[in-house]
């Protein structure tokens, strides 16, 4: 039996359900079957049979079949069988077999499976599961040749290889991000229609996904680029800690998560149908980490200041970042010489990103940013003026999603010239989660370098630009980076 590279494979105690087959060409069928498979237990194993067992049933190499069902559970544990069935079956010990509903008439190994306690159906899967569209990524380009880019280029004196350069430089940058960690989790649906007894949708649960997120995918983005990263938080004793520990490590993250037993890991759960997000659902302590918890993260963060280029707060509201943290490490950073920049969300929650000072970047929403001034009435440009005055900022990005992001230079913020605004690389939004933290993070580590406002916006743009082109929040590469560089989209 050979077996194929783990695919993103968490293990988080949950049981297991194995299928198997052909799959010479992936069918709507065959997606069905798998996606019903991934629907009963948290991990699925699946088990593409070798051109040596399936014989005159194989049409296609098996490196074909294989590579065809990896692309589309990318969740699930592919192995080649090449060797007996029975085998493989004894090795795995999975809780549930699901074979096709034309194997009920054959010999099944049934008596195998229930001498460890496993179980054996019967299924062809969901006539519709609305999930298949979740696996279309789109390969991201920067659109060099539209006319708002090139005159941003033009204006601003970007240039390929300056970009590349800080790209390639990114190795050089210890980042330490520090604010709220979230387990992320998509619960995929299909519809099954109205309640007959009250007007509520209803929806059966296919599979599910987890993604790292908060604070947590800041220092995981800034890992994949290259850079040496460190994630300092709060999280409770529980299973989404550990969880967010395996993801830590799977990013080789060092992971400097104090454990706080009084507090509950912040988890939010997206149930997905057909493309669209129905409902979110944040389970979460909102109250802030106690003065001593608070003594215990400047102490960690003092621990590796000396080697630190920049500190990242990723401020999710959710008590991780209290004021008087949050004053005392700008205040260390500021004495060390490490630049700060900042985030603070505030979709579903309230926050006020002014309360960070001086730092080098803030880059909050349209939203956020008005939030923050308490004013709904004036021009864009005057509250990215109003901002840089209140919170002191020598850098503001103000995120107006499709219509791309607003720059303001603090060193210039009195004259015209001080003020930009850069389109939306992306003409496709698969999932605008975590566009803002890929931008904070590579624009962070651009400044990092010395590298100007205008540069930062700019390659913060294009991992943006990346983040949004695919479904869930995961880390970005410099290798995605210069990728979507050297190509080219009109």
């Amino acid at each position: 039996m050979g077996q194929v590279k783990k695919i993103a494979f968490i293990d988080d105690g949950s049981e297991t359900t194995f299928v198997s087959g052909v799959f010479n060409i992936l069918h709507p069928g065959h997606r069905r079957f798998l996606d019903f498979a991934a629907s009963q237990n948290k991990k699925l194993i699946i088990g593409v049979l070798s051109d040596k067992i399936a014989g005159e049933k194989s049409f296609m190499p098996e490196d074909v079949r294989l590579a065809a069902v990896k692309a589309y559970s990318k969740l699930a544990h592919v192995v080649l069988i090449n060797g007996d069935l029975k085998k493989v079956l004894n090795d795995f010990r999975p809780s549930l077999v699901i074979k096709g509903p034309e194997y009920k008439d054959q010999i099944n190994d049934e008596e195998i499976i229930k001498a460890w306690g496993g179980a054996l159906i019967f299924s062809a899967g969901n006539e519709k599961t609305g999930t298949t569209v979740e696996f279309v990524n789109s390969d991201f380009q920067v659109p060099w040749k539209t006319k708002e880019v090139r005159e941003y280029i033009h204006r601003r004196q970007i240039s390929k290889s300056t970009i590349i350069k800080l790209i390639e430089n990114f190795n050089k940058v210890e980042a330490i991000t520090i604010g709220d960690v979230i387990l992320d989790v998509y619960q995929y649906c299909r519809p099954l229609g109205m309640s007959k007894e009250d007007p509520t949708i209803v929806v059966q649960p296919t599979r599910e996904e987890k993604y790292l997120g908060g604070a947590g995918i800041v220092a995981a983005h800034a890992r994949a680029l290259n850079s040496r990263a460190r994630l300092v938080s709060v999280a409770g004793r529980d299973l989404s800690s550990k969880i967010i520990a395996q993801f830590l490590s799977q990013y080789d993250v060092n992971d400097s998560v104090i454990i706080d037993a009084s507090r509950k890991t912040t988890t939010k759960t997206r149930l997905k149908c057909e493309g669209k997000t129905l409902l979110r659902v944040s389970d979460l302590i909102e109250d802030q980490i106690s003065k001593n918890m608070t003594l215990n993260v400047i102490n960690e963060v003092k621990k590796h200041i000396v080697s630190t280029n920049v500190i990242i707060f990723s401020d999710f509201n959710y008590g991780i970042l209290p004021q008087y943290l949050v004053e005392e490490l700008s205040k260390l950073a500021f004495k060390k010489g490490v630049i700060t920049t900042a985030d603070s969300q505030s979709s579903s929650q309230f926050g006020d990103i002014s309360r960070f000072k001086n730092m080098s970047l803030i880059t909050p929403t349209e939203h956020e940013a008005r939030l923050a001034l308490n004013d709904k009435e004036s021009g864009i440009v005057s509250v990215a003026y109003k901002l840089i005055k209140k919170s002191k900022a020598k850098n503001a990005f103000i995120t107006l999603g499709e219509d791309g992001v607003l720059i303001q230079d603090g060193k210039n913020v009195e004259s015209a010239d001080g003020v930009d605004r850069l389109p939306a690389l992306s003409k496709i939004c698969r999932d605008n989660s975590g566009a803002g933290d890929s931008m904070l993070t590579v624009a962070s580590l651009a400044l990092a370098q010395g590298a100007d406002i205008w540069h930062a916006a700019f390659i913060g743009s294009i991992a943006s630009g990346i983040q949004v082109s695919s479904i869930g929040n995961k880390p970005i590469s410099s290798d995605s980076l210069m990728k979507a560089i050297y190509s080219c989209a009109s």
